[in-house]
Formats: C-alpha cells, structure tokens, sequence
C-alpha cells in the first residue's frame, strides 16, 4: 500500500469511527506503530485529527453540540472574571492540572493571553491542548485515557495513574455542584478523577465554580470543602451561603 493510499484509508477510518487506535489500527493498515504515528502526526499537522495517547480522534467530531459546548455557552462572563482571577495566581516556573470543564477551558484562554518563560499544563481536557499548544513559553501534556466525546475529556485509569508521575504545584478543577457537605459531581468518571486529584496531600488545590452551581445538588461527593485551597466564584452567590462559607473557614476569592 502506498502512504498516500494508507492516509486515505485512515481518513476514512476517522471519519466513520471518529478515532484510531494504534496497536488495533497498525495491523489493520499493515504498517509499524511508529509509521502509523507518523501518519497520524502529518494529519493532525493538516487540522484532521488530534492526537491522544493510544491513537487519536477526529477533529470535527470534537465541533459537534456536546455537554461541554453547551456549559461554554452558559454564564460566559461568571466564568471569564473566574478564570481571570484564577490566572493571576498561577506563578511562572511551575506545573499545574486543569481538567476538562468549562470554566477551566477559560482558565486556559486566560493563560493564552500571558507571558510565562516555562509553565507546564497537564490535562485530560481535549480542549485545552487546542487553545495552548501554540502558545510560547506554555508546554502542555494530556493525560491521555478513554475519550469522553460529551464532555471534551478523557477518562479512565490512564487519566488517574498520570497523577502519579507529575509532582503538580497547582490543580485547577472544576464541579457540578457545592453544598455545604462539600463539592459534588453527577458523573461517575468525573467523581473518580476528582477524588484522586482532590485528596493529594502537598498541592495547591484551586476550585472554580460559578455562581449556579451552588444552587444544584448531585449524586456523588467529591471532598469537602476544606480540600481546596482557595474557591473562586463570581459575585451572583447569595450573600447568605457566601457568609456562611467564609465562617466555615472556607478561602472565597469572588471574581468581580
């Protein structure tokens, strides 16, 4: 088979499939993994596909109406003075999580925006590494894992065993909920990074949250409320739970 021959069987593999798995993938096509890598790297270099550790997926089925796009156009300005604030605390030099939700993908265009000499971004977010990957002086990572088309995240074992290798300075998350019991999740993937994530002991915990997430509940709890470090939200939290989360000790930056 002839490369140009392979890249079109791949493309068409994509697009049917909307991924490529390289050890399933290299014996389909007859090649070496290392030359199907190399094919895949000339198409994500095209803007087909993106790469993720194990293969990678279909650009455009990442521009589909999914859970994340949805939340990315829910209280948009909340979460860019969140993001904001957020940003100014993140310190040149250092490596930081972001994870995959909405908020944070603001976080992201934030940092975007600044200039760091040597800032390393781990993530399981899919969007993340297209709103970073370009930009000078920022290095970022995915976790790789099982792709999450609904959320935009990757998921799984492969996203847990990453935190291990990293020695993180900040953690920058998000969740589906926050009560007075703590933070809460309704999906199941999400509660078993966010526990992992949450419970190491000797990183800066940063929660992002806006104002309508404290009227919700959730099935799963995440970690109380003392797990993060700091807790940015915007100016819409009811003065009443606002007051009763500064006397519970709870560190509340409000973006405004």
């Amino acid at each position: 088979m002839y490369p140009f021959e392979r890249l079109e069987k791949i493309t068409e593999r994509l697009k049917a499939s909307g991924q490529i798995k390289i050890h399933e993938d290299a014996r389909r096509f007859g090649v070496s993994k290392a030359t199907l890598h190399r094919d895949l790297d000339l198409l994500e270099r095209q803007g087909l596909l993106i790469k993720v550790r194990g293969g990678a997926v279909l650009r455009e089925r990442l521009r589909v109406d999914t859970h994340f796009h949805n939340r990315r156009r829910t209280a948009v300005a909340e979460k860019q003075k969140i993001a904001a604030a957020a940003a100014a605390g993140i310190r040149d030099d250092t490596s930081i999580f972001l994870d995959h939700s909405s908020t944070v993908a603001y976080l992201a265009e934030a940092l975007a925006r600044r200039a760091f000499r040597n800032l390393i971004v781990v993530t399981n977010s899919l969007a993340v590494p297209g709103l970073l990957g370009n930009v000078l002086g920022i290095q970022t990572i995915l976790t790789g894992g099982r792709v999450e088309p609904d959320f935009q995240a990757l998921s799984g074992r492969w996203v847990i065993e990453s935190f291990r290798s990293f020695n993180f300075h900040q953690v920058f998350v998000s969740c589906g909920a926050v009560t007075a019991e703590g933070f809460l999740t309704q999906t199941p993937f999400i509660h078993e990074i966010l526990c992992e994530i949450l419970n190491r002991s000797g990183v800066e915990i940063n929660m992002l949250v806006d104002s309508s997430k404290f009227q919700k509940i959730a099935t799963f709890r995440v970690a109380p409320l003392k797990a993060a470090a700091k807790l940015y939200t915007d100016a819409g939290v009811p003065k009443g739970i606002r007051e009763r989360l500064q006397a519970a000790g709870v560190p509340l930056v409000v973006a405004s």
